[in-house]
């Protein structure tokens, strides 16, 4: 085994990038990976370092690059969506904030949740000078191939008075289209 290749496994940062250069290796290698390693006085077979560290590194980062990449189109589209509902927040134009919802989604802040887009459109109609939101997505899981979850930071208000809050938006996949098929938005604790 190189004893390079050790060294580089103590010292990587960036999982994908040692699963891309130990696969390499691995190619590179192939022999010393399936040839047991004996110790100088005996025939003990022992496990050769390289090959322990590698079986699970690339089990982890199997796995990681498997659950990065199954959805990208999809992510991007519900990043879009919220950017487009972001963007209609901003410009105080409710009609256009409802249509990113489904026909029957629903919005929920603070107070009974508005059902369907004429309702929503009436809850989102916002009147106050200097108003601003902005929105920012810290994960998006996928239920499934049709229903996601994103959550979001939100800070929302006039500039005197922004209020930090976290939103939770079920996106749902209809056709091409991600919408929003409900929205949660909470106040952030204080400490």
């Amino acid at each position: 085994m190189p004893i390079w290749a050790d060294d580089f496994l103590s010292e990587s940062t960036n999982i994908c990038e040692s699963w891309i250069t130990l696969a390499r290796l691995y190619l590179e290698n192939w022999y010393s990976f399936i040839q047991p390693a004996k110790t100088p006085r005996s025939s003990v077979i022992k496990w050769s370092p390289m090959r322990s560290k590698l079986i699970p590194l690339l089990a982890v980062c199997g796995i990681t690059a498997l659950a990065e990449s199954k959805h990208p189109a999809d992510e991007a589209a519900i990043r879009q969506r919220l950017a487009t509902y972001t963007e209609a927040r901003n410009h105080s134009d409710a009609h256009a904030e409802a249509l990113c919802y489904t026909e029957d989604g629903d919005f929920r802040s603070s107070g009974p949740p508005s059902r369907g887009r004429a309702e929503i459109e009436k809850a989102l109609a916002v009147s106050v000078p200097g108003y601003a939101f902005s929105l920012t997505i810290e994960t998006i899981r996928f239920l499934d191939s049709n229903v996601a979850i994103a959550d979001t930071h939100v800070v929302a208000g006039p500039p005197e008075h922004k209020i930090d809050l976290l939103g939770s938006y079920v996106m749902v996949k209809q056709g091409n289209a991600w919408l929003i098929g409900a929205a949660r938005i909470a106040r952030t604790q204080t400490p």
